[in-house]
């Protein structure tokens, strides 16, 4: 009787073991995805700050043109712009005085009814127009990972895709990230 309460006991033993190990194993692992999130949203992070310094770079470079432009342009130039301009928005104000509205002949339709047809009208047309826009975006975004992915591949750096397609060096980086981590 006491070799088997010594049996059990020590199959009981075994178990808790056993046990103890499959936990210290889940908890590494645990540990380890941790460390790799933290890794991840520390590179993610860093190509962010990359990318929104590189647009500030550009916005400055962009504004310091504007500033040498407006500078270059002399103050007779201004005052002949400014004289065209007027011309053509006097212009415009009389050639729409001269077009008519068209005569329209209303049915008994209530100001109610009428601006539904035409809410709904406006509402399936911007519907529409969401779509496109959303169909281009994606197609053009399609064309240029295909762009980058295409020359990365003929063993071009990021910096030449870059200045090939006309696009920072930062989107090009997060595009090679991005199709690398979805493959």
């Amino acid at each position: 009787m006491i070799s088997v309460l010594i049996f059990l006991l020590f199959i009981l033993n075994a178990l808790l073991i056993f046990a103890v190990v499959l936990l210290f194993m889940r908890q590494n692992r645990l540990m380890e995805m941790e460390t790799a999130q933290k890794k991840v949203q520390a590179e993610t992070e860093e190509l962010m700050t990359s990318f929104l310094l590189e647009i500030k770079e550009e916005n400055q470079r962009y504004l310091s043109k504007l500033d040498e432009r407006q500078k270059g342009i002399s103050s007779k130039d201004k005052g002949e712009l400014n004289r065209e301009k007027e011309e053509q928005i006097v212009g415009l104000k009389k050639e729409a005085k001269k077009e008519k509205q068209p005569v329209v002949q209303t049915k008994n339709f209530s100001k109610m009814q009428a601006e539904n047809a035409y809410n709904k009208n406006n509402q399936g047309q911007l519907a529409d127009n969401k779509q496109e826009e959303k169909k281009e975006n994606s197609t053009e975004i399609k064309r240029f990972t295909d762009q980058v992915h295409s020359l990365h591949s003929q063993g071009m750096s990021s910096e030449e895709i870059a200045q090939r397609l006309n696009r920072g060096k930062t989107e090009v980086n997060l595009a090679l990230k991005f199709k690398d981590m979805h493959t």
